[in-house]
């Protein structure tokens, strides 16, 4: 998967999206411009080479027409950093009248604890619930409500715990004395509910927005962030401006514990009854353990049913701060008018101490999860990779699409062409996020009714061609093939202007500069075999690798034999690691 692709729709692949949709993403003169130059870079890149043509002069001429052109997109971009720490990435383009507005907050499933796991995705679904002006009647006589609501749903929480331990304990008056606890307070809670209802405008956010021509209106979070966007006719940026400071500022978070049971829901529709994803998140957190890493973005179960309304404000009050944010305004906008409509808008917040301890050492072992359930059969195989911006990550994301990028490339002729042992494979380059050390992951589809005999085979096909990538490098025509579909990706998106809005954002927030967006899609051309094969010697050998494997359950006659195996779910690190469920 290439650099300028993943960056961006990662989070669409393995994060969580408030509205469910998934995805790893000026002037009429300047316009036919950047067209024109667009059209010509694509003329340049990739036309045919002749007989006469010098291969190290093709290369060059490309690079520099690369370089041109992000010359080009930069000279179209003003950054400005508000005294509150706020930064804000402007890009004039032009070519129809509307603005793509993104506004990403560094605050993930990565900044959670344990205790509070699945909050940064529970705080986004919230912001959607309005402020004290946005959503409401009458605030003043709602509020009383609302404090009503969370103060019964504390103790209903507190007796549902209660049940937890009596029912473990076995303890029958215990648990019968909790039942009653629970179901009275659950009853105030829902009357409440009922009440406060009358004041409540539902939805009214996206009424607004809708009257003012809004599309894409959508939220996603990840394990790294989360992001916020819309586009909008340009001559409705301060519309934009004063929902989303509102937002930033004032959300209130009604029908917390309402929205609760809606995230429970999506997790029991999304993970406990979809076994690829119960795989994914085993698998995860095997590997990383107490690492940040390791919490799936939604949050456990458990997790989930006991979010609170006091963790959702803590999360809020510390995350959502003007120095932790970074917004994105592309399209048709005057430079001006829009740095004085952000300065207005969201200039008076405070800055506030965020926390941020240093990445705990991720402890490299060997792993190997193994669940049994119907479905798709599954094999994930992940080794440990730095992140951004460690020249390696580049190298190896290119690898990526070299080994699994299309129905020519190598896995995929030997494992679905040739030997017919998979249906379909991928690989991914920084996977679970991109703050911290993260992974290079293959997955692949086995065909049905593999056994583990054959997901055996499969496991020793894909390390035999990383090895031999690791002793021979990659062949030219493989990394120009890479590097010609890099190009045009990148170069075909670069009209989309919520595409920009995106990448350009998450740059900024997870590298430090939207430079780097441009930077290392300019280092592809220079990046060569050398490169890939000792990044792949020094992240993907053998020994290394750590495995996840989805199969049917075992026929009863057999269960006693397979669970003879051993396997130990709590290895220390030094040895293997392995879980069967």
């Amino acid at each position: 998967m290439c650099l300028h692709m993943q960056r961006s729709e990662f989070p669409r692949i393995f994060g969580t999206s408030t509205h469910y949709s998934f995805g790893l993403r000026f002037s009429a003169g300047l316009h036919r411009g950047l067209r024109l130059a667009t059209t010509a870079l694509v003329c340049l890149l990739f036309a045919p080479a002749t007989v006469f043509s010098d291969p190290a002069a093709d290369a060059r001429d490309r690079q520099a027409n690369l370089d041109e052109v992000f010359s080009e997109l930069e000279s179209r971009i003003r950054r400005v950093t508000l005294p509150n720490g706020l930064r804000v990435i402007l890009m004039r383009q032009a070519y129809a009248p509307t603005v793509a507005c993104y506004m990403k907050f560094k605050a993930g499933s990565a900044d959670e604890t344990d205790a509070s796991s699945g909050i940064a995705h529970m705080l986004e679904h919230m912001l959607f619930k309005g402020t004290p002006r946005v959503g409401t009647r009458d605030y003043g006589r709602e509020k009383k409500y609302l404090d009503q609501a969370v103060s019964f749903a504390d103790k209903m929480d507190r007796w549902r715990r209660t049940l937890r331990e009596a029912t473990a304990a076995g303890d029958q008056e215990g648990i019968a004395a909790a039942k009653k606890k629970v179901a009275w307070y659950s009853k105030q809670l829902r009357i409440i509910q009922r009440q406060v209802r009358p004041l409540v405008i539902e939805e009214e956010d996206s009424y607004l927005y809708s009257i003012h021509g809004q599309r894409g209106y959508n939220a996603y979070t990840s394990a790294d962030l989360t992001n916020y966007q819309i586009e909008l006719p340009s001559n409705r940026l301060e519309v934009w401006a004063r929902l989303e400071s509102d937002r930033m500022r004032n959300s209130v978070l009604r029908s917390f514990y309402t929205e609760r049971s809606v995230v429970t829901e999506e997790r029991r529709m999304r993970v406990e009854n979809a076994p690829r994803r119960q795989l994914f998140e085993k698998f995860v957190g095997e590997i990383y353990g107490d690492h940040p890493y390791g919490r799936p973005v939604i949050g456990p179960m458990l997790s989930i049913q006991f979010l609170n309304y006091k963790q959702a404000m803590d999360f809020y009050n510390t995350y959502y701060a003007p120095n932790n944010a970074v917004i994105a305004l592309v399209g048709d906008i005057d430079f001006d008018e829009s740095e004085r409509l952000i300065r207005r808008y969201f200039g008076e917040m405070q800055r506030r101490s965020i926390p941020r301890p240093a990445e705990p050492e991720v402890e490299r072992r060997r792993v190997r999860v193994v669940l049994r359930e119907e479905g798709s059969p599954s094999l994930a195989m992940a080794w440990f990779k730095p992140p951004l911006p460690d020249p390696a990550d580049l190298n190896l994301d290119l690898l990526s699409d070299v080994i699994a990028g299309g129905q020519t490339t190598r896995l995929y002729k030997r494992l679905v062409t040739e030997e017919q042992l998979a249906v379909n494979v991928g690989a991914y380059s920084g996977y679970p996020g991109e703050r911290y050390t993260n992974l290079f992951l293959i997955e692949v589809t086995p065909r049905p009714g593999i056994d583990e005999a054959g997901v055996a085979k499969i496991e020793s096909i894909v390390q035999a061609e990383l090895d031999a990538i690791v002793k021979d490098g990659v062949t030219d025509a493989e990394l120009e093939r890479v590097r010609n579909s890099s190009r045009a990706d990148f170069i075909y998106r670069l009209r989309a202007n919520g595409y920009l809005a995106d990448v350009l954002s998450y740059y900024e927030s997870v590298t430090g500069d939207y430079k780097n967006l441009f930077e290392y899609n300019s280092r592809i051309e220079k990046i060569t075999s050398r490169d890939i094969q000792e990044s792949a010697g020094r992240f993907l050998k053998g020994e290394h690798r750590m495995t996840a494997v989805l199969l049917p359950p075992v026929p009863a006659e057999n269960e006693g034999a397979s669970q003879s195996d051993g396997e130990n779910k709590n290895a220390a690190p030094e040895k293997d690691a392995q879980t069967s469920q």
